[in-house]
């Protein structure tokens, strides 16, 4: 006899073996094994016919007999070779039996989270497949959130599949963990990172509104981001949110950290706006750090103009104590001053307003001010303080009389 057919004898003798045994020991209400000599069986046929022990197991008559024998015959294999017990289940249709036994597999905490849902995915009723697959990623998350974090974003087809669910509970359960993470989804599927963000945004702006909200850590997770464009795009989404929330060296920082200039100038003057409505002196000391001597400009004057209207003496008083260089913003406060009928600090501005054009505005402005309270003032303001010809101040003049 060849050594083939001493293998033929085997399998035939281990078939033989196997029938006779499973007929004996695999028999409902039998009282003679206990669980563990039932798990030992199973740990040795199902390294040797684990397909044949599956066939017997599936066509018991008794439903819950059958579902524990299949139990502990798939813990086996699993333990043994779970790479073929993937490949039979994904083979073979699926009843309710064993849909529940592949959930109870799944749970077992000797298995991997990844082995888990492989085994899941082959369950054939839709909801408790995916009621399953729900439960195996929020316990994974729960139990081993960078793990979870790790396989979805090194994984194309897990990224497609389970990106989205993944990130969604990764985002409840630590925030920071999803933000600080978010560089390795550079090169995946634009538009699950897309959603993924924009679900970041949502449950930041939820946060925002709670009491005992802490935008640093959100700040401090995004200063940890690679410099890219990738990361513009998250800091710009979540960024306005958590402005007037962080403190000033985190944002101000962050808003460094922008490799894109359109991003980072957008991002400053939104800063430029927070900080003026609380911290004037902090706005104008911010400014200094801009790079572009018009942005610049443009942000000294929006907080020279919003100063004023909120206190004009003081910004008055300290808009004299600087060299305002090219700035608008003395115009601005002979605007304002006339607005607020505060004749002394406006003609104190007109002074320093150099286009010849906007001089001659601002003493109108004044002139037309002082009329409606006393024609003769008006009149001695447009002669005293203005350089207009009599020829000008005539057709002024007429111009109100014919009002």
């Amino acid at each position: 006899m060849n050594n083939n057919d001493d293998n033929r004898y085997q399998n035939r003798s281990d078939s033989s073996e196997l029938s006779t045994l499973l007929q004996q020991v695999i028999i409902t209400d039998n009282k003679q094994y206990t669980a563990a000599q039932y798990k030992a069986f199973f740990v040795l046929w199902m390294s040797k016919e684990p397909e044949s022990v599956m066939a017997y197991l599936l066509n018991l008559k008794d439903g819950d007999f059958r579902f524990s024998m299949l139990l502990l015959a798939m813990k086996a294999w699993s333990d043994t070779d779970s790479d073929a017990l993937n490949t039979w289940l994904l083979m073979t249709k699926t009843g309710t039996t064993l849909d529940f036994v592949i959930v109870e597999l799944s749970q077992n905490n000797n298995i991997s989270p990844q082995l888990a849902i492989q085994y899941t995915e082959k369950i054939n009723e839709i909801d408790l497949r995916n009621k399953s697959i729900d439960q195996i990623l929020q316990k994974w998350v729960d139990t081993d959130i960078f793990d979870a974090v790790d396989w979805v974003s090194q994984n194309n087809i897990a990224y497609q599949q389970y990106g989205l669910p993944i990130y969604s509970l990764v985002i409840e359960e630590d925030m920071d963990v999803a933000l600080s993470s978010l560089y390795l989804l550079s090169d995946k599927d634009p538009s699950i990172t897309a959603a993924i963000i924009d679900a970041i945004t949502t449950k930041t702006f939820q946060l925002v509104s709670e009491e005992g909200f802490d935008a640093d850590n959100i700040a401090l997770a995004l200063l940890s981001l690679p410099h890219n464009d990738f990361s513009d795009t998250i800091i710009e989404a979540i960024l306005p949110l958590i402005l007037s929330h962080s403190s000033t060296d985190n944002t101000i920082s962050l808003i460094d950290n922008i490799s894109s200039d359109e991003v980072r100038d957008a991002m400053q003057q939104k800063m430029v706006g927070i900080l003026m409505r609380s911290d004037i002196p902090t706005a104008l000391n911010y400014i200094d750090y801009f790079e572009s001597d018009d942005k610049r400009q443009q942000a000294f004057d929006t907080i020279i103009n919003h100063w004023a209207e909120q206190d004009l003496s003081a910004a008055s008083d300290w808009l004299s104590s600087v060299d305002i260089g090219n700035s608008d913003a003395g115009f601005s406060l002979a605007q304002i001053a006339v607005q607020q009928n505060d004749i002394n600090i406006a003609q104190k501005w007109i002074k320093e307003i150099e286009n010849n054009y906007d001089v001659d505005e601002m003493h109108y402005l004044i002139f037309n001010q002082l009329y409606q309270e006393n024609t003769s003032s008006a009149v001695d303001y447009l002669n005293d303080q203005t350089d207009f010809s009599e020829q000008e101040i005539h057709t002024i003049l007429s111009s109100m009389n014919s009002n």
